[in-house]
């Protein structure tokens, strides 16, 4: 399973990408793979965001959610959110150390030919 030898495992908010409501998520970092599963004890993931050609970023302040990040991808931006700071911060030290692009303006240049 997506599950064993995780790299990270625990708990994150993740946002809706229709209903924008945040929802606590059990995530698994595998590979360049962050999965995420309705529940710890789901049988299979609800999705994965795939961490290769992305980008981890600090998101814009949201006072209800203080602790939040967005994964950059060519198809989509996903918000996510740790509980705590120490949670966020290795969280994204995780990410980071598996996405390929260093900031949005790589990102950019690299989809220009998809355009």
């Amino acid at each position: 399973s997506n599950r064993d030898g995780a790299q990270r495992t625990g708990y994150l908010y993740k946002r809706g990408e229709i209903n924008r409501a945040w929802r606590l998520r059990y995530c698994t970092l595998n590979g360049n793979k962050l999965y995420y599963y309705k529940t710890a004890d789901a049988k299979s993931s609800a999705g994965h965001i795939a961490l290769d050609q992305s980008v981890v970023r600090r998101a814009k302040h949201d006072a209800s959610r203080p602790h939040a990040f967005e994964v950059v991808t060519r198809a989509r931006i996903y918000l996510l959110a740790a509980r705590t700071d120490d949670e966020l911060r290795a969280w994204m030290s995780s990410l980071a150390s598996l996405t390929e692009l260093r900031d949005e303006n790589e990102l950019i240049v690299r989809a220009e030919p998809l355009i």
